[in-house]
């Protein structure tokens, strides 16, 4: 294939191999998603030694790709780095593997697997466990005594139906978890919320999921597991931005006047339970 049209057609195919990958939260499961996203860049690997046959395309592709990781990882906070960056390597890993599993032949074909598994089990075994559970920081907030009305002047939030009025309409204490679908911990933390939402009274108690997304989502995790409560989508984060979150999962309980009285940020999924019992312990004392 003629250099001057390998390089374009490499960095397209890169792109819809890393927007493709992105799309692996779909799956519940961390390892199904991870493994999607390793098996996309491995066979992008095999096709790039197969067809490309240099080191100058293969080296082109796997600079590009840490490029649009690289990119991609910029807007977000520290603790959004620390389940981001364990996801992404199964991408660059998955490219460095197939290349060299076609590249070095039979040798490869032995070692190349065994390297996959040892890396998959620690990072998903160890690495990324601890990466994400360290996302988790407590201590006061200085949200906590306010209200929430103050945070919601000037900003728009888009309702997955058509909800009227004050989003969060004083007399009921709210919980409101703000998230963006591709956050791991986010999605941990989920059945916790449901089994708050299953051990709480409905007359005075409210879970309200905030996305901080557009509305048309091609697929959205929340809306369809959380049919039942209410979910809004801070499409221009404006909501966001004046709470001053970076960090997500972040929680706000709002008592019954309105006020803002617990925040906390971050999921450690091996501390449900204690979870689950400290956050109703904390609702129904505000009800």
């Amino acid at each position: 294939m003629k250099s001057y049209l390998s390089i374009p057609l490499i960095i397209v195919i890169d792109v819809a191999v890393f927007m493709a990958a992105g799309y692996s939260y779909i799956f519940d499961s961390l390892f199904w998603s991870m493994l999607i996203k390793f098996l996309l860049a491995f066979l992008w690997g095999v096709v790039l030694f197969r067809f490309f046959k240099d080191d100058f395309g293969f080296l082109l592709a796997l600079l590009f790709m840490l490029f649009l990781i690289i990119y991609f990882l910029y807007p977000f906070s520290k603790n959004d780095l620390y389940y981001r960056l364990p996801a992404n390597s199964f991408i660059v890993t998955g490219l460095l593997s197939g290349y060299y599993w076609a590249k070095i032949g039979r040798v490869g074909r032995v070692i190349v697997p065994l390297l996959i598994i040892a890396f998959g089990y620690v990072n998903l075994s160890f690495i990324y466990p601890r990466l994400v559970s360290s996302s988790e920081s407590g201590g006061k907030s200085a949200l906590v005594g306010k209200s929430i009305d103050e945070f919601l002047t000037g900003t728009r939030l888009q309702p997955d139906t058509a909800y009227a009025g004050n989003p969060f309409p004083k007399g009921k204490v709210y919980l409101l978890e703000f998230y963006f679908d591709r956050c791991p911990p986010c999605r941990m933390k989920h059945p916790a919320l449901q089994r708050i939402a299953a051990m709480t009274d409905k007359q005075d108690f409210e879970i309200v999921y905030v996305d901080n997304g557009k509305i048309d989502k091609v697929d959205d995790f929340y809306k369809r597991r959380s049919a039942t409560e209410k979910q809004y989508y801070d499409s221009a984060a404006l909501f966001t931005r004046k709470l001053g979150i970076k960090n997500f999962p972040f929680e706000v309980i709002v008592d019954k006047a309105g006020i803002i009285r617990y925040v906390s940020k971050g999921y450690d999924k091996d501390k449900q339970d204690v979870y689950v019992n400290e956050t109703i312990s904390k609702i129904k004392a505000l009800q």
